[in-house]
């Protein structure tokens, strides 16, 4: 899974309920999203291997069981695709997937396509088929982040329209001819929107996950411009409470990269990096325990037990 798969998969999962009331604001009379839902991911990738793999460039697939507020069991599935380009076919595989989950939970299934790239021509959000007297219609959501409104993103409360202005900052440059211009273009709307995260409680996960997703999500072409950003960053968080969170992050990730690319395919060793990642982390003393296990991406009972360890 490339970088930014992995980033949209983690950050829809980790604010899937802020990320519902963006993309679809009334569901919220329909669903429970104040109850934990449950992700049925494995399920999806186990009907995947029906439709060939043959539709397209696809970024994120989510299958998610949400409680509704009609009563304690009723609930309903919510298949979301994050599009990162668009396939002529890829109306017919989000049918086969309806076909497939409501032949196989007996249960409402509702869909949202999620497209990503930076064309603002509008996609199908239907597919149809008909044959000598047999019909078959089938509609699902669509959100298309490049057509979504400014103004509203910039002044939503809704922690995930930080998430959107961050994906669509790469769209931003792309009138833009030369690259330094261009790094330095999204050097600016990095820290504007780092800004805005700072505004947010950083004891919350929400504050270190959007966190961590802007730092990774928007790169620069030239190292002079990294270097730009981290003395702007450092006087930006200067004398403040995130200071130490986003010093950890910007350090830690240079880290990551560079003992996961030499530790690529290795199981064992992933789960001895990531317990030498935690206890790095744990003698730094400036994240809490779950931070750091929204951030190494462990269980907090491994990040609690190693900090009982060294205590």
């Amino acid at each position: 899974m490339q970088k930014q798969d992995y980033l949209w998969k983690g950050i829809v999962s980790k604010l899937f309920p802020d990320f519902m009331r963006l993309v679809h604001p009334e569901i919220e009379h329909v669903l429970d999203l104040d109850r934990e839902c449950e992700f049925l991911d494995k399920e999806l990738q186990q009907a995947d291997q029906l439709t060939d793999g043959k539709y397209g460039q696809r970024i994120v697939d989510h299958l998610v069981k949400v409680y509704t507020k009609e009563g304690k069991d009723d609930y309903i599935l919510l298949h979301i695709e994050v599009q990162g380009r668009y396939s002529a076919n890829f109306s017919e595989r989000m049918f086969q997937y309806y076909y497939l989950l409501k032949n196989k939970y007996k249960r409402s299934v509702a869909a949202y396509a999620i497209f990503t790239e930076a064309s603002t021509k509008q996609r199908p959000n239907r597919f149809t088929s008909s044959f000598h007297g047999t019909e078959v219609s089938y509609k699902f959501n669509t959100y298309k982040i490049s057509t979504a409104s400014d103004h509203e993103l910039t002044c939503s409360e809704n922690p995930f329209a930080i998430i959107i202005l961050a994906a669509r900052a790469n769209h931003s440059v792309k009138n833009i001819g030369k690259s330094e211009l261009r790094d330095l273009h999204l050097k600016d709307l990095k820290i504007a929107l780092i800004k805005k995260v700072m505004k947010l409680n950083p004891d919350n996960n929400k504050f270190i996950d959007i966190l961590y997703f802007i730092l990774n999500y928007i790169s620069f072409e030239f190292s002079e411009t990294s270097a730009i950003f981290d003395d702007e960053l450092a006087v930006l968080t200067k004398n403040t409470k995130v200071m130490g969170v986003v010093e950890e992050l910007v350090k830690y990730e240079k880290i990551l990269s560079f003992k996961e690319g030499k530790s690529k395919g290795k199981v064992e060793g992933k789960k001895e990096l990531q317990k030498k990642q935690v206890l790095d982390l744990l003698s730094k003393k400036k994240l809490n325990d779950e931070q750091i296990a929204e951030f190494i991406q462990v269980p907090i009972k491994l990040v609690k037990s190693l900090r009982n360890s060294v205590n």
